[in-house]
């Protein structure tokens, strides 16, 4: 599980234009992984008091997760911290 936390409790309502073409990289990023099957799920907690994006990811290998943490749009420009949780579940497919 991937949590990215924006830059201020506000950002989805005051992103910049420079913010927002950004944060419009960082979709298509993630949309790219969902089509390759690696994001399962992704997209923003509204939490009035603590605002982030989530995302449920399956790789095969751990190590792969900080590569495509490295590689977010978000995360390069410096808009979006991501820290990553391991999770234990079965899911059905």
């Amino acid at each position: 599980m991937l949590k990215s936390t924006p830059p201020r409790t506000t950002f989805h309502q005051d992103m910049t234009v420079e913010e927002r073409n950004i944060m419009l990289e960082h979709i298509a990023y993630w949309t790219d992984k969902q089509n390759q099957g690696i994001a399962l799920v992704f997209g923003p907690v509204l939490n009035p008091s603590a605002p982030h994006g989530l995302a449920v990811i399956e790789v095969e290998y751990e190590a792969q997760v900080p590569k495509l943490i490295a590689e977010d749009p978000a995360v390069i420009a410096g808009i979006m911290t991501t820290e990553f949780f391991p999770m234990i579940a079965t899911l059905p497919k």
